[in-house]
């Protein structure tokens, strides 16, 4: 037992080693693809989830690091889907990660679900990340046989987490971070959504509706 713990430290240090290693976003994508293929993952994706409304021509610049189809892509940033994702969605205001075959989703929604697995991408998850100054970041896997087991899924999160750091240690040294503000009641609502508060224990606390939560997120 002793032995099977030292060798997980010695392999999460050689992993958080080999990430701050990347100096680059296509060594940022090239690390996780390395990682997480044994995991069951043909796709990856790490993105700044938008806090409003961005133009097709800039979405590109909120990606920090990815392997999705360029075709679906094209017709992701030209169709302004980043505004109905299910998935955006969830990582603006949840923390727990989402499996994309339990997401809830109507209209445009679904039919972003519908399209993606048309490029491959209908198994998957998408696990949220925060930073403390208010950047929200989605960290999606995507595999038709990506390992859902227990040893895998908490190695996903490590990973998510380890992958959106260096994301954003790349981006800020090539002052490539999207600027993104927020007011003083959305900070404190991503707070309290980060200490695990749901939207009514939130609205509670800060004495506010639970749709104002909803619209600070």
């Amino acid at each position: 037992m002793k032995r099977a713990s030292q060798n997980l430290l010695a392999d999460t240090h050689a992993l958080m080693k080999s990430f701050e290693a990347c100096r680059t976003k296509a060594d940022l994508k090239e690390a996780v693809r390395k990682v997480s293929e044994p995991m069951g993952v043909t796709s990856h994706l790490v993105g700044i989830v938008p806090n409003g409304t961005v133009r097709p021509r800039d979405q590109p610049d909120y990606v920090l690091a990815g392997t999705w189809p360029s075709e679906w892509a094209k017709r992701y940033f030209a169709r302004q889907y980043v505004q109905d994702d299910p998935a955006i969605e969830h990582a603006r205001t949840r923390i727990e990660p989402l499996r994309w075959d339990s997401a809830r989703a109507a209209g445009v929604g679904q039919r972003i679900l519908q399209e993606a697995s048309e490029f491959g991408l209908s198994h998957g998850m998408t696990i949220p990340q925060f930073t403390l100054d208010g950047l929200k970041i989605g960290v999606s896997f995507s595999g038709d046989r990506l390992d859902t087991s227990p040893q895998a899924s908490t190695a996903l999160l490590f990973l998510a987490a380890t992958a959106a750091n260096r994301g954003i240690v790349i981006a800020q040294d090539g002052a490539g971070v999207p600027s993104v503000r927020l007011t003083m009641r959305e900070r404190e609502c991503l707070l309290w959504l980060i200490e695990g508060k749901t939207d009514w224990k939130i609205s509670v606390i800060l004495g506010i509706s639970r749709r104002a939560v909803e619209r600070h997120m």
